[in-house]
Parts: structure tokens; C-alpha cells; sequence
């Protein structure tokens, strides 16, 4: 979890204890926290700290996806407010990111022509994919939507959530991306965006998905790929045989053969 998540996620511990704890008593406990965690992975041998891990982020995942389980499109929605973006916004290395990605996608589907992107943000992608000669349009649930999009492309996106796609199948596009994406949807509504993807009726899904980040904001439906390819088999399958050439490609998220945050290709199930 990167510097800023910890610090929007320690700030929001600290808002809901104001009206019980002085700040400096927090801020004391927290210090003692550190202190103690300290401690422990000293004194308890590291393969037993992996175990305890597992157990918990188990555990946690289970919660978290008992939690927001139906959780209203309307709450989640006020999650994704422009200060929830503003780390992703003309940041040098989300341009580099997304550049890359772009290509990464160009070479696994070279037939590629026209894609739609779900939780587009401000539309960097988009721009990426424009660049290279690929018509892309995206949409994004933030209602800040119109404080963050970048201008350039401002005319490609559209508000809405993923479980009610402002796009249509006569749109005609090949390819549905959801990068980080899937994970922030209520378990209770996966079903129901499934349905909304294949309404689109694309030829290809191109996702990275996460599976256990529980502390990330919005990390909602935290389940294992097994889950996730259950879930879309009378839709779509994982084809193992379209992959990219990874030539020049440097080492970024999801493009640096981790074997989790990794992009994953899926073929339309014929019917």
C-alpha cells in the first residue's frame, strides 16, 4: 500500500476516534502499534508470520466482502471523489503507466479497433490508446467525473457505474478493459455486472484484478481468479494463448511479469 493510501486511510481511523481520543493520545497509540509490530517480527520466526498473514488476509477478505456485500451504487460512488483521484491526475508515472499498457494491449490483440473502459478516471488510457491509432471511449462512477478529466478526451468519456454501462451493443466495440476494476464492485452485485458486460457484447475483456489488497479504498469483493473465472463462464473464458511481447517493455505495474497484478485476457464464450 503506497504512502498516500496509508495516510488517507490512517486519517479516516482518526476522524471516526475523534469524538473519544485527543489526537496526541492517537497518535501515541499508534506509535506504540509500530513499536510492538516491531517487536513481533523480531521474536516469531518469519515462516510463522507468513502463516499468521494468510490467515488474516483471509479472514479480512471474508469480512470486507460480508461488509459491503450490497452496498448501494450511490455510496460507492461518493468513494471515487476527486481527492480519491487526484493522485492518478497528470502524474508522470501513471502517464508512463498507461502508455505502456496501451502498447501491452495493441500487441496481445492486434485486430484491436475500438474499446471501452471501465473506472476510466480521468481518461489517461484513453489518451494512450488514441496515440497509437485505437478509438477509445470510457466511463467512471466518480461524481467529480467533470473536475478530473483530462480535456483532450473529454468528449470519449461518460458518467455512469459499471452496473449500468452508458454505452450500447450498437456502439460496436471489440474490446471491454477493466483495469482495477472488478474489485471495487459489491459481491452481492457481480452477477448483475456480468450481465452488463456481456450486454456490450465484446469480443474480448482485458483485466487486472485484484485479489487481496483488503485495505486499498474501495477494495471491496476481494476473491481468488478461480472465483472470478467461475463467475464468467457462461460468458467469457481466460485465453491462456494471448499474451504480449514484452520487447522494450519496461518494468511497470502489471506489465513486470508479477504473478498476480498482471493483465489477463478473455474470449466471448460462443452461444
Amino acid at each position: 500500500m503506497d504512502t498516500f493510501i496509508k495516510q488517507r486511510l490512517l486519517e479516516k481511523i482518526k476522524k471516526r476516534l475523534e469524538l473519544v481520543l485527543p489526537n496526541f493520545i492517537f497518535d501515541i497509540i499508534l506509535k506504540m502499534f509500530r513499536k510492538f509490530k516491531l517487536v513481533l517480527n523480531l521474536v516469531i520466526p518469519k515462516f510463522v508470520r507468513q502463516i499468521i498473514s494468510k490467515v488474516q488476509r483471509r479472514i479480512m477478505c471474508g469480512y470486507v466482502n460480508f461488509k459491503y456485500r450490497n452496498y448501494s451504487v450511490e455510496k460507492l460512488a461518493q468513494l471515487y471523489d476527486k481527492d480519491y483521484h487526484q493522485t492518478y491526475i497528470n502524474n508522470s508515472d501513471e502517464i508512463e503507466i498507461k502508455k505502456w499498457q496501451a502498447i501491452a494491449i495493441q500487441r496481445a490483440l492486434p485486430n484491436c479497433r475500438k474499446v471501452l473502459i471501465a473506472g476510466c478516471s480521468g481518461g489517461e488510457l484513453i489518451r494512450a490508446l488514441k496515440k497509437i491509432g485505437i478509438e477509445a471511449y470510457g466511463f467512471d462512477v466518480s461524481p467529480d467525473l467533470d473536475k478530473i478529466v483530462i480535456d483532450e478526451v473529454r468528449l470519449y468519456i461518460r458518467q455512469g457505474s459499471i452496473l449500468n454501462i452508458p454505452f450500447f451493443t450498437s456502439d460496436k466495440f471489440d474490446t471491454f478493459i477493466a483495469i482495477d476494476v472488478f474489485e471495487h464492485i459489491p459481491i452481492g452485485q457481480i452477477d448483475n455486472m456480468i450481465k452488463e458486460i456481456a450486454r456490450i457484447n465484446v469480443k474480448y475483456i482485458v483485466t487486472v484484478i485484484n485479489y487481496f489488497d483488503y485495505k486499498h479504498i474501495g477494495h471491496i469483493t476481494m476473491k481468488s481468479l478461480l472465483w472470478w473465472q467461475k463467475k464468467f463462464r457462461n460468458y467469457y473464458q481466460i485465453d491462456k494463448n494471448i499474451d504480449f511481447s514484452k520487447d522494450d517493455i519496461p518494468s511497470l505495474y502489471s506489465l513486470n511479469n508479477d504473478p498476480v497484478y498482471k493483465f489477463i485476457f478473455w474470449r466471448r464464450v460462443k452461444t
